[in-house]
């Protein structure tokens, strides 16, 4: 049974990390992970993970010309085909300081052990960096506050908004004027359908 160790030094006490932790666990989906480049980059073996409804997705890029770029996207995006993944986490106090302490192991996966590391240390990183930037904005007093959600408003008109989706091409709502378009969000990604 492989095992993974991993430190990530937090400026925040550990009692605030874990509060803020325990929020990061109840998310469906993490932000995209860069591996070697991310989707976006021009590099032939890019790679972007990310979590959707408990499984690992992984897109790998293996092409430059963006027809068969998003060709090889969509046909080459799987579940990461991982046995019992068990991750611990530790908030360990250093004074004012704390450092979050992950350990991750799995019964198997069909992917050799070193590609597994590195996809597994790069959600790890996401899930640490999203944790220590929410402390940091914390510290300067940046606080998100829950809005009242407003009614749906249908047959109104809709505000006009340009988004990329997650292989960079640009949608409007212009674009669809006049046809019923159904929008679907996703925390912390631009991508939408």
């Amino acid at each position: 049974m492989p095992n993974l160790f991993m430190e990530f030094p937090l400026q925040a006490p550990a009692e605030l990390a874990w509060q803020l932790w325990s929020d990061f666990q109840g998310l469906d989906r993490y932000l995209p992970v860069t591996i070697q480049g991310g989707t976006n980059s021009n590099e032939i073996g890019a790679v972007r993970i990310f979590e959707m409804d408990g499984n690992v997705i992984v897109e790998r890029l293996e092409n430059l010309d963006p027809l068969e770029r998003k060709m090889t996207i969509l046909s080459l995006t799987h579940f990461l085909p991982i046995q019992e993944l068990i991750t611990n986490v530790i908030l360990q106090e250093n004074g004012s300081t704390s450092t979050l302490r992950l350990e991750q192991n799995y019964q198997s996966c069909a992917l050799p052990e070193d590609t597994t590391e590195q996809i597994l240390t790069g959600i790890a990183q996401t899930m640490a960096m999203g944790l220590g930037g929410a402390l940091m904005m914390l510290e300067q007093g940046i606080v998100f506050e829950a809005e009242e959600v407003q009614a749906l408003q249908i047959n109104e008109p809709a505000p006009d908004f340009c988004l990329q989706d997650q292989y960079g091409l640009e949608h409007s709502l212009k674009d669809h004027c006049g046809k019923w378009l159904l929008l679907a969000f996703y925390y912390a990604d631009e991508t939408f359908a």
